[in-house]
C-alpha cells in the first residue's frame, strides 16, 4: 500500500511538472506530457490488476 502512495506522489509531481511546460505550450513538450499521461494510465492499470 505505500508503494502505491509513492507512484501517486511521484504521478502528481509528474503532472505538476508537465503542467508547468503546457504553461509554455510547444508541440514536443505536449507530446511529453500526452505520453506522461498514458503511462500514468498504465501504471494505474497494472496497479489495480495487481490489487
Amino acid at each position: 500500500m505505500k508503494k502505491d502512495k509513492k507512484i501517486i506522489i511521484e504521478v502528481r509531481a509528474i503532472i505538476l511538472h508537465e503542467g508547468k511546460l503546457l504553461e509554455r505550450s510547444n508541440e514536443f513538450q505536449v507530446l511529453v506530457a500526452r505520453g506522461a499521461c498514458a503511462l500514468v494510465h498504465l501504471i494505474f492499470e497494472i496497479s489495480s490488476c495487481k490489487g
